[in-house]
Protein backbone atom coordinates (compact mmCIF):
# COMPACT_ATOMS: atom_id res chain seq x y z
CA UNK A 1 0.00 0.00 0.00
CA UNK A 2 1.28 3.29 -0.96
CA UNK A 3 2.00 5.69 1.97
CA UNK A 4 -0.64 8.09 3.22
CA UNK A 5 -3.21 5.94 0.38
CA UNK A 6 -6.40 5.06 1.74
CA UNK A 7 -6.48 1.01 3.44
CA UNK A 8 -8.10 -1.41 1.32
CA UNK A 9 -11.71 -1.58 2.20
CA UNK A 10 -14.56 -2.71 0.29
CA UNK A 11 -17.09 0.31 -1.09
CA UNK A 12 -19.66 -1.42 1.49
CA UNK A 13 -17.45 -0.95 4.14
CA UNK A 14 -16.41 2.85 2.91
CA UNK A 15 -20.01 3.45 3.08
CA UNK A 16 -20.48 2.23 6.32
CA UNK A 17 -17.55 4.66 7.42
CA UNK A 18 -19.22 7.61 5.38
CA UNK A 19 -22.42 7.02 7.65
CA UNK A 20 -20.73 6.72 10.74
CA UNK A 21 -19.31 9.77 10.36
CA UNK A 22 -22.24 11.74 10.83
CA UNK A 23 -22.54 10.21 14.10
CA UNK A 24 -22.85 6.33 15.97
CA UNK A 25 -25.21 4.41 15.03
CA UNK A 26 -26.03 0.39 15.27
CA UNK A 27 -26.15 -1.80 12.58
CA UNK A 28 -29.86 -1.62 12.20
CA UNK A 29 -30.20 1.92 11.49
CA UNK A 30 -27.36 1.99 9.15
CA UNK A 31 -29.27 -0.70 7.24
CA UNK A 32 -31.90 1.30 6.76
CA UNK A 33 -30.59 4.36 5.23
CA UNK A 34 -28.95 1.59 2.51
CA UNK A 35 -32.09 0.36 1.46
CA UNK A 36 -32.42 1.12 -2.40
CA UNK A 37 -34.93 3.78 -2.11
CA UNK A 38 -32.79 6.05 0.22
CA UNK A 39 -30.64 8.58 -1.40
CA UNK A 40 -27.12 6.95 -0.41
CA UNK A 41 -29.21 2.96 -1.17
CA UNK A 42 -29.98 4.74 -5.00
CA UNK A 43 -26.09 4.77 -5.67
CA UNK A 44 -24.92 1.87 -3.12
CA UNK A 45 -28.15 -0.36 -1.70
CA UNK A 46 -26.28 -3.03 0.83
CA UNK A 47 -28.29 -5.78 2.36
CA UNK A 48 -28.18 -5.45 6.41
CA UNK A 49 -25.93 -9.11 6.60
CA UNK A 50 -23.48 -6.94 4.89
CA UNK A 51 -23.49 -3.95 7.14
CA UNK A 52 -23.31 -6.07 10.17
CA UNK A 53 -19.87 -8.07 8.85
CA UNK A 54 -18.69 -4.33 7.45
CA UNK A 55 -18.82 -3.35 10.91
CA UNK A 56 -17.15 -6.26 12.18
CA UNK A 57 -14.17 -5.89 9.62
CA UNK A 58 -14.08 -2.42 10.46
CA UNK A 59 -13.73 -2.69 14.35
CA UNK A 60 -11.34 -5.62 13.37
CA UNK A 61 -9.21 -2.82 11.48
CA UNK A 62 -9.26 -0.75 14.04
CA UNK A 63 -11.14 2.27 12.34
CA UNK A 64 -14.19 2.22 14.46
CA UNK A 65 -15.21 0.63 17.86
CA UNK A 66 -18.50 -0.35 19.80
CA UNK A 67 -19.78 2.56 22.37
CA UNK A 68 -22.56 0.08 23.99
CA UNK A 69 -25.95 -1.14 23.50
CA UNK A 70 -29.02 -0.01 22.71
CA UNK A 71 -32.51 -2.00 23.16
CA UNK A 72 -34.68 -3.42 21.05
CA UNK A 73 -38.38 -3.59 21.00
CA UNK A 74 -38.29 -6.96 19.11
CA UNK A 75 -34.87 -8.80 19.77
CA UNK A 76 -31.78 -8.58 21.52
CA UNK A 77 -29.65 -5.56 22.09
CA UNK A 78 -28.06 -3.85 19.31
CA UNK A 79 -24.36 -2.88 19.34
CA UNK A 80 -23.90 1.18 18.89
CA UNK A 81 -20.97 2.04 17.06
CA UNK A 82 -19.06 5.21 16.73
CA UNK A 83 -15.91 6.16 13.91
CA UNK A 84 -12.29 6.38 15.48
CA UNK A 85 -9.73 9.01 14.57
CA UNK A 86 -7.94 7.01 12.21
CA UNK A 87 -11.55 6.08 10.62
CA UNK A 88 -12.28 9.33 10.16
CA UNK A 89 -8.71 10.22 8.40
CA UNK A 90 -9.05 6.94 6.39
CA UNK A 91 -12.47 7.85 4.77
CA UNK A 92 -11.31 11.84 4.24
CA UNK A 93 -8.49 10.52 1.94
CA UNK A 94 -10.47 8.14 0.32
CA UNK A 95 -13.31 10.63 -0.20
CA UNK A 96 -10.18 13.02 -1.99
CA UNK A 97 -8.61 9.19 -4.23
CA UNK A 98 -10.36 9.77 -7.56
CA UNK A 99 -11.25 6.42 -9.32
CA UNK A 100 -9.09 4.57 -11.80
CA UNK A 101 -12.03 3.79 -14.63
CA UNK A 102 -14.59 4.63 -16.21
CA UNK A 103 -16.85 2.03 -14.87
CA UNK A 104 -16.30 2.99 -11.33
CA UNK A 105 -17.97 6.16 -12.08
CA UNK A 106 -21.47 4.74 -11.47
CA UNK A 107 -20.62 3.55 -8.34
CA UNK A 108 -17.74 4.22 -6.41
CA UNK A 109 -17.07 7.61 -7.79
CA UNK A 110 -20.78 8.84 -7.53
CA UNK A 111 -20.50 7.12 -3.92
CA UNK A 112 -17.56 9.70 -3.15
CA UNK A 113 -19.41 12.47 -4.06
CA UNK A 114 -22.92 11.38 -2.14
CA UNK A 115 -21.09 10.73 1.26
CA UNK A 116 -18.59 13.77 0.74
CA UNK A 117 -21.81 16.51 0.10
CA UNK A 118 -23.92 14.93 3.19
CA UNK A 119 -20.33 15.52 5.27
CA UNK A 120 -20.17 19.37 3.94
CA UNK A 121 -17.18 18.38 1.87
CA UNK A 122 -16.24 20.66 -1.15
CA UNK A 123 -16.17 18.42 -3.99
CA UNK A 124 -13.14 20.73 -6.03
CA UNK A 125 -10.14 18.41 -5.15
CA UNK A 126 -11.95 15.16 -6.56
CA UNK A 127 -13.17 16.45 -9.51
CA UNK A 128 -10.57 18.29 -10.49
CA UNK A 129 -8.21 15.05 -9.69
CA UNK A 130 -10.93 13.07 -11.23
CA UNK A 131 -10.64 15.04 -14.95
CA UNK A 132 -7.00 14.82 -14.74
CA UNK A 133 -7.37 11.09 -15.09
CA UNK A 134 -10.02 10.60 -17.42
CA UNK A 135 -9.62 13.29 -19.87
CA UNK A 136 -6.86 10.99 -21.70
CA UNK A 137 -8.82 8.28 -21.77
CA UNK A 138 -11.79 9.74 -23.03
CA UNK A 139 -10.09 12.07 -25.80
CA UNK A 140 -8.18 8.56 -26.69
CA UNK A 141 -12.05 7.21 -27.97
CA UNK A 142 -12.92 6.84 -30.81
CA UNK A 143 -15.92 8.54 -32.23
CA UNK A 144 -19.35 6.93 -31.95
CA UNK A 145 -20.54 7.86 -35.63
CA UNK A 146 -17.25 6.77 -37.19
CA UNK A 147 -18.60 3.86 -39.51
CA UNK A 148 -18.40 0.38 -38.40
CA UNK A 149 -18.46 1.09 -34.53
CA UNK A 150 -19.78 -1.92 -32.66
CA UNK A 151 -22.12 -1.31 -30.16
CA UNK A 152 -19.82 -1.74 -27.14
CA UNK A 153 -17.95 0.84 -28.60
CA UNK A 154 -20.19 3.40 -29.07
CA UNK A 155 -21.40 2.47 -25.51
CA UNK A 156 -17.63 3.35 -24.43
CA UNK A 157 -17.76 6.36 -26.42
CA UNK A 158 -21.37 7.45 -24.62
CA UNK A 159 -20.81 6.46 -21.04
CA UNK A 160 -17.22 8.46 -21.57
CA UNK A 161 -18.56 12.01 -23.07
CA UNK A 162 -21.42 11.53 -20.18
CA UNK A 163 -18.74 11.74 -17.56
CA UNK A 164 -16.77 14.19 -19.03
CA UNK A 165 -20.04 16.42 -18.99
CA UNK A 166 -20.91 15.28 -15.84
CA UNK A 167 -17.37 15.93 -13.87
CA UNK A 168 -17.84 19.89 -15.97
CA UNK A 169 -21.22 20.46 -14.61
CA UNK A 170 -19.74 20.03 -10.74
CA UNK A 171 -16.71 21.51 -11.23
CA UNK A 172 -18.42 24.65 -13.03
CA UNK A 173 -21.18 25.00 -10.60
CA UNK A 174 -24.13 24.31 -13.19
CA UNK A 175 -25.58 21.85 -10.37
CA UNK A 176 -24.97 20.74 -6.65
CA UNK A 177 -23.41 17.74 -5.89
CA UNK A 178 -26.49 15.91 -4.81
CA UNK A 179 -28.41 17.09 -8.35
CA UNK A 180 -25.74 16.35 -10.41
CA UNK A 181 -25.32 12.29 -8.45
CA UNK A 182 -29.00 12.09 -9.69
CA UNK A 183 -28.37 12.89 -12.90
CA UNK A 184 -25.54 11.18 -13.72
CA UNK A 185 -27.45 7.97 -12.30
CA UNK A 186 -30.20 8.46 -15.15
CA UNK A 187 -28.10 9.35 -17.49
CA UNK A 188 -24.63 6.93 -16.74
CA UNK A 189 -27.98 4.34 -17.24
CA UNK A 190 -29.57 5.50 -20.14
CA UNK A 191 -26.13 6.93 -21.70
CA UNK A 192 -26.93 4.54 -24.70
CA UNK A 193 -30.66 5.46 -25.78
CA UNK A 194 -34.08 6.28 -24.41
CA UNK A 195 -35.52 2.65 -24.21
CA UNK A 196 -36.92 1.88 -21.00
CA UNK A 197 -35.99 -1.72 -21.70
CA UNK A 198 -32.73 -3.59 -20.82
CA UNK A 199 -30.46 -5.88 -22.31
CA UNK A 200 -30.23 -7.91 -19.05
CA UNK A 201 -32.84 -9.11 -16.90
CA UNK A 202 -32.44 -7.75 -13.08
CA UNK A 203 -31.71 -10.69 -10.72
CA UNK A 204 -35.16 -12.39 -9.01
CA UNK A 205 -35.61 -10.24 -5.85
CA UNK A 206 -36.85 -12.32 -2.80
CA UNK A 207 -40.63 -11.57 -2.10
CA UNK A 208 -41.73 -11.94 1.81
CA UNK A 209 -43.05 -15.11 2.46
CA UNK A 210 -44.69 -17.30 5.45
CA UNK A 211 -42.44 -19.85 5.29
CA UNK A 212 -42.00 -22.08 8.10
CA UNK A 213 -39.19 -24.94 8.79
CA UNK A 214 -36.01 -25.89 9.85
CA UNK A 215 -33.95 -27.23 6.61
CA UNK A 216 -29.99 -28.59 6.36
CA UNK A 217 -27.51 -27.83 3.63
CA UNK A 218 -25.08 -29.36 2.18
CA UNK A 219 -22.55 -27.14 0.59
CA UNK A 220 -18.56 -27.12 -0.19
CA UNK A 221 -16.21 -26.15 2.40
CA UNK A 222 -15.07 -22.89 -0.04
CA UNK A 223 -18.49 -21.03 0.63
CA UNK A 224 -18.66 -21.46 4.57
CA UNK A 225 -18.27 -17.37 5.44
CA UNK A 226 -21.03 -16.66 2.08
CA UNK A 227 -22.82 -19.19 3.02
CA UNK A 228 -23.29 -18.33 6.75
CA UNK A 229 -23.93 -14.53 5.88
CA UNK A 230 -26.94 -16.02 3.43
CA UNK A 231 -27.94 -18.36 6.00
CA UNK A 232 -28.29 -15.49 8.58
CA UNK A 233 -29.74 -13.16 6.04
CA UNK A 234 -32.42 -15.86 4.63
CA UNK A 235 -33.54 -16.62 8.64
CA UNK A 236 -33.60 -12.71 8.88
CA UNK A 237 -36.00 -12.69 5.93
CA UNK A 238 -38.40 -15.27 6.69
CA UNK A 239 -38.72 -15.42 10.37
CA UNK A 240 -40.16 -19.25 10.87
CA UNK A 241 -37.25 -20.90 9.42
CA UNK A 242 -33.86 -22.33 10.18
CA UNK A 243 -30.90 -23.35 7.82
CA UNK A 244 -28.45 -25.48 9.46
CA UNK A 245 -24.89 -25.81 7.12
CA UNK A 246 -22.17 -28.91 6.58
CA UNK A 247 -19.42 -27.95 5.13
CA UNK A 248 -17.23 -30.20 3.71
CA UNK A 249 -15.05 -31.10 0.46
CA UNK A 250 -18.04 -31.18 -2.27
CA UNK A 251 -17.02 -35.34 -3.11
CA UNK A 252 -17.54 -35.81 0.38
CA UNK A 253 -21.14 -34.24 0.43
CA UNK A 254 -22.03 -35.85 -2.66
CA UNK A 255 -21.73 -39.12 -1.13
CA UNK A 256 -23.69 -38.51 1.96
CA UNK A 257 -26.77 -36.84 -0.24
CA UNK A 258 -26.37 -40.12 -2.39
CA UNK A 259 -26.28 -42.45 0.82
CA UNK A 260 -29.37 -40.64 2.08
CA UNK A 261 -28.20 -38.24 4.84
CA UNK A 262 -31.18 -36.26 6.00
CA UNK A 263 -30.37 -33.02 3.84
CA UNK A 264 -32.40 -30.80 1.61
CA UNK A 265 -30.01 -28.63 -0.33
CA UNK A 266 -26.30 -29.35 -2.33
CA UNK A 267 -24.00 -26.57 -3.09
CA UNK A 268 -20.85 -28.05 -4.88
CA UNK A 269 -17.88 -26.63 -5.84
CA UNK A 270 -17.94 -28.47 -9.17
CA UNK A 271 -20.94 -29.42 -11.86
CA UNK A 272 -19.48 -33.37 -11.70
CA UNK A 273 -19.95 -33.85 -7.74
CA UNK A 274 -23.27 -32.43 -8.28
CA UNK A 275 -24.02 -34.49 -11.27
CA UNK A 276 -23.20 -37.64 -9.67
CA UNK A 277 -26.42 -36.74 -7.20
CA UNK A 278 -28.34 -36.08 -10.42
CA UNK A 279 -27.80 -39.25 -12.01
CA UNK A 280 -28.16 -41.39 -9.05
CA UNK A 281 -32.30 -39.63 -9.00
CA UNK A 282 -31.14 -37.68 -5.91
CA UNK A 283 -31.46 -34.24 -7.35
CA UNK A 284 -32.74 -31.89 -10.05
CA UNK A 285 -32.72 -28.67 -11.45
CA UNK A 286 -29.29 -27.99 -10.60
CA UNK A 287 -28.47 -24.21 -11.27
CA UNK A 288 -24.96 -22.72 -11.43
CA UNK A 289 -25.42 -19.78 -8.85
CA UNK A 290 -21.22 -18.29 -8.67
CA UNK A 291 -17.74 -19.09 -10.56
CA UNK A 292 -14.16 -19.18 -8.85
CA UNK A 293 -10.65 -18.80 -9.46
CA UNK A 294 -7.66 -20.60 -7.74
CA UNK A 295 -4.50 -18.86 -6.48
CA UNK A 296 -1.79 -19.61 -4.56
CA UNK A 297 -1.89 -19.25 -0.53
CA UNK A 298 1.28 -18.41 1.06
CA UNK A 299 2.03 -17.47 4.54
CA UNK A 300 2.07 -13.78 5.88
CA UNK A 301 4.78 -11.84 4.05
CA UNK A 302 5.25 -14.37 1.87
CA UNK A 303 8.62 -15.82 3.33
CA UNK A 304 9.90 -18.34 0.81
CA UNK A 305 9.11 -14.85 -1.77
CA UNK A 306 6.50 -17.10 -4.04
CA UNK A 307 5.64 -15.29 -7.05
CA UNK A 308 4.19 -17.82 -9.47
CA UNK A 309 3.25 -21.71 -10.01
CA UNK A 310 7.15 -22.60 -10.84
CA UNK A 311 8.19 -21.64 -7.34
CA UNK A 312 6.30 -24.10 -5.84
CA UNK A 313 8.98 -26.43 -7.56
CA UNK A 314 11.81 -24.90 -6.04
CA UNK A 315 13.89 -26.45 -3.38
CA UNK A 316 13.14 -25.91 0.00
CA UNK A 317 9.30 -24.40 -0.83
CA UNK A 318 6.89 -27.13 0.69
CA UNK A 319 2.75 -26.97 -0.53
CA UNK A 320 0.05 -28.77 -0.22
CA UNK A 321 -3.35 -29.07 -2.40
CA UNK A 322 -6.67 -30.79 -1.71
CA UNK A 323 -7.08 -34.48 -2.18
CA UNK A 324 -7.84 -35.12 -6.21
CA UNK A 325 -11.40 -36.33 -5.57
CA UNK A 326 -12.19 -33.12 -4.20
CA UNK A 327 -12.86 -29.94 -7.09
CA UNK A 328 -10.24 -27.81 -5.47
CA UNK A 329 -7.70 -30.91 -6.28
CA UNK A 330 -8.97 -31.81 -8.89
CA UNK A 331 -8.36 -27.93 -10.12
CA UNK A 332 -5.18 -27.98 -8.85
CA UNK A 333 -3.64 -30.27 -10.70
CA UNK A 334 -4.91 -28.72 -13.77
CA UNK A 335 -3.04 -25.89 -13.46
CA UNK A 336 0.08 -27.35 -12.44
CA UNK A 337 -0.17 -29.15 -15.54
CA UNK A 338 -1.26 -25.88 -17.63
CA UNK A 339 1.94 -24.40 -16.04
CA UNK A 340 3.85 -27.31 -16.72
CA UNK A 341 5.28 -27.33 -13.59
CA UNK A 342 5.99 -30.85 -11.69
CA UNK A 343 6.58 -30.65 -7.95
CA UNK A 344 5.11 -33.04 -5.05
CA UNK A 345 2.74 -31.90 -2.66
CA UNK A 346 3.80 -32.44 0.78
CA UNK A 347 0.30 -33.69 1.51
CA UNK A 348 -2.95 -33.90 -0.06
CA UNK A 349 -5.85 -32.22 2.49
CA UNK A 350 -9.42 -33.28 2.86
CA UNK A 351 -10.97 -29.96 1.50
CA UNK A 352 -9.73 -26.49 0.81
CA UNK A 353 -9.63 -25.23 4.82
CA UNK A 354 -7.16 -28.08 5.44
CA UNK A 355 -4.98 -26.49 2.88
CA UNK A 356 -5.61 -23.03 4.71
CA UNK A 357 -4.97 -24.17 7.97
CA UNK A 358 -1.76 -25.61 7.53
CA UNK A 359 -0.44 -22.35 5.63
CA UNK A 360 -1.84 -19.99 8.63
CA UNK A 361 -0.13 -22.62 11.01
CA UNK A 362 3.46 -21.75 9.07
CA UNK A 363 3.49 -26.55 8.69
CA UNK A 364 4.06 -25.67 4.45
CA UNK A 365 4.99 -22.51 2.57
CA UNK A 366 2.16 -22.22 0.52
CA UNK A 367 -1.16 -24.08 -0.88
CA UNK A 368 -3.57 -23.65 -4.25
CA UNK A 369 -6.62 -22.52 -3.23
CA UNK A 370 -9.57 -20.27 -4.58
CA UNK A 371 -9.41 -16.28 -4.61
CA UNK A 372 -11.69 -16.50 -2.28
CA UNK A 373 -9.95 -18.38 0.39
CA UNK A 374 -7.68 -16.23 0.08
CA UNK A 375 -9.74 -12.86 0.74
CA UNK A 376 -11.24 -14.54 3.82
CA UNK A 377 -7.68 -15.34 4.84
CA UNK A 378 -7.17 -11.29 5.59
CA UNK A 379 -4.17 -10.05 7.07
CA UNK A 380 -2.94 -13.45 8.17
CA UNK A 381 -1.74 -14.81 4.66
CA UNK A 382 -0.51 -13.47 0.98
CA UNK A 383 -2.26 -14.52 -2.08
CA UNK A 384 -0.40 -14.63 -5.21
CA UNK A 385 -1.93 -14.47 -8.54
CA UNK A 386 -1.97 -17.00 -11.37
CA UNK A 387 -2.37 -15.56 -14.66
CA UNK A 388 -5.51 -16.08 -16.25
CA UNK A 389 -3.99 -18.31 -19.16
CA UNK A 390 -2.94 -20.93 -16.36
CA UNK A 391 -6.19 -20.62 -14.05
CA UNK A 392 -9.21 -22.42 -14.43
CA UNK A 393 -12.89 -21.07 -13.87
CA UNK A 394 -14.54 -23.35 -11.04
CA UNK A 395 -18.64 -23.07 -11.42
CA UNK A 396 -20.73 -23.68 -8.16
CA UNK A 397 -24.26 -25.50 -9.20
CA UNK A 398 -26.64 -26.07 -6.56
CA UNK A 399 -30.11 -28.23 -6.41
CA UNK A 400 -32.79 -29.30 -3.82
CA UNK A 401 -32.32 -32.75 -2.47
CA UNK A 402 -35.03 -35.72 -3.51
CA UNK A 403 -34.63 -36.49 0.33
CA UNK A 404 -36.08 -32.93 1.16
CA UNK A 405 -38.44 -32.74 4.36
CA UNK A 406 -39.25 -29.37 3.25
CA UNK A 407 -38.93 -29.23 -0.13
CA UNK A 408 -40.70 -25.44 -0.22
CA UNK A 409 -37.99 -24.18 2.13
CA UNK A 410 -35.36 -25.63 0.60
CA UNK A 411 -36.12 -24.34 -2.89
CA UNK A 412 -36.98 -21.39 -0.98
CA UNK A 413 -33.17 -21.25 -0.44
CA UNK A 414 -31.95 -21.91 -3.30
CA UNK A 415 -33.87 -18.94 -5.29
CA UNK A 416 -32.37 -16.80 -2.05
CA UNK A 417 -29.11 -17.76 -3.03
CA UNK A 418 -29.73 -16.24 -6.83
CA UNK A 419 -31.43 -13.27 -5.54
CA UNK A 420 -29.76 -10.21 -5.79
CA UNK A 421 -29.11 -10.29 -2.22
CA UNK A 422 -27.92 -13.69 -2.44
CA UNK A 423 -25.39 -13.08 -5.32
CA UNK A 424 -24.37 -9.25 -3.25
CA UNK A 425 -23.10 -11.62 -0.50
CA UNK A 426 -21.09 -14.15 -2.80
CA UNK A 427 -19.89 -10.99 -4.38
CA UNK A 428 -18.41 -9.95 -1.15
CA UNK A 429 -16.34 -12.66 -0.70
CA UNK A 430 -15.05 -12.51 -4.12
CA UNK A 431 -16.80 -15.13 -5.30
CA UNK A 432 -17.56 -14.13 -9.19
CA UNK A 433 -21.05 -13.59 -11.07
CA UNK A 434 -22.57 -17.36 -12.55
CA UNK A 435 -22.58 -15.59 -15.84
Amino acid sequence: MVANSPPDLSLTEWVVLGLLAEGPAHGFALARQLRPDTPVGRVWAVPRPLVYRALTRLEHAGLVRPLGEEASPDGPPRSVYRLERRGRSALYRWLDTPVDHLRQVRTELLTKLVLGERLGRDPTRLVEAQESIFTPLIDALDDPVEAGADVVARWRSEIARATARFLHGLRAGVCSTAVGVMVAVALLAAACGTSKETSTPPAPTVQPSKLQGDITVLAAASLTGAFTDIGKAFEADNSGTKVTFSFDASSTLATQANSGAPADVFASADEANLQKVINAGNASEAAVFARNRLAILAGKGNPKGIRGLKDLARSGVSFVLCAAPVPCGKYGAQVLQKAGVTAQPKSFEANVKGVVAKVQTGEVDAGIVYVTDVKAGGDKVEGVDIPEADNVIASYPLAVLKQSGRPNVAQAFKGYVLSSIGQQILASYGFLPAT
